[in-house]
């Protein structure tokens, strides 16, 4: 924390803190936690990283929750389904409805409770089906991808058998020209020598 601090690392200061929070939260130690992760927070807000908003957002929701504050948990985390929704961030998403499944649950809020963890169901679906259509794709990608690498593996093979045999074809010429001409000569010379001695 105090080198990003020291460095002006904006980004680095709101994750180192809300790294601490998350550690205080580990031990229970609930108000020091919630210290650390509101100033995650506030860093987050002040250079308008939503990602981290949602996450800080999200954290403070669970240590209220542990803390049981419900109420500011619940507003927490609500927060944290709408800016996660407005980015699109799944993941966070996923994770923001489980909080309030749980919350709910705690609260004695069952049908709440069953309500936010159906919608926590759907969104782990629908990450699980974007993976699966996202692994599909690259898996084609990657077999059209060999299968043109052994098409032109097979096409250069090709290629390469076709100009040996060029060159065989061509050096079986030049031999057999050399031969004809060869012969010719000794043919031309011994008619020349049959007339000379005739």
């Amino acid at each position: 924390l105090e080198a990003a601090i020291a460095a002006r690392m904006e980004d680095d200061i709101g994750s180192c803190l809300n790294n601490l929070g998350l550690i205080y939260l580990e031990e229970k130690r609930y108000d020091e936690a919630i210290s650390y992760l509101q100033q995650s927070y506030e860093s987050s807000c002040k250079y308008a990283n939503k990602q981290a908003q949602t996450e800080s957002l999200y954290n403070l929701g669970d240590a209220y929750t542990k803390a049981g504050k419900y109420a500011l948990a619940e507003d927490h985390l609500l927060r944290s389904i709408s800016i996660a929704d407005s980015i699109a961030y799944l993941e966070q998403l996923k994770l923001s409805y489980k909080g309030m499944a749980d919350l709910c649950f705690l609260d004695k809020r069952y049908k709440e409770a069953n309500e936010f963890k159906d919608l926590y169901m759907q969104i782990s679906d629908s990450i699980i089906s974007t993976e699966k259509v996202k692994q599909l794709t690259e898996m084609k990608v990657k077999y059209e991808s060999e299968k043109k690498d052994l098409e032109n593996k097979k096409l250069q093979a090709e290629s390469e058998t076709q100009r040996a045999l060029n060159i065989g074809i061509s050096i079986g010429l030049v031999l057999a020209l050399t031969l004809g001409v060869i012969v010719f000569r000794n043919y031309q010379q011994k008619k020349r020598a049959n007339i000379l001695l005739a």
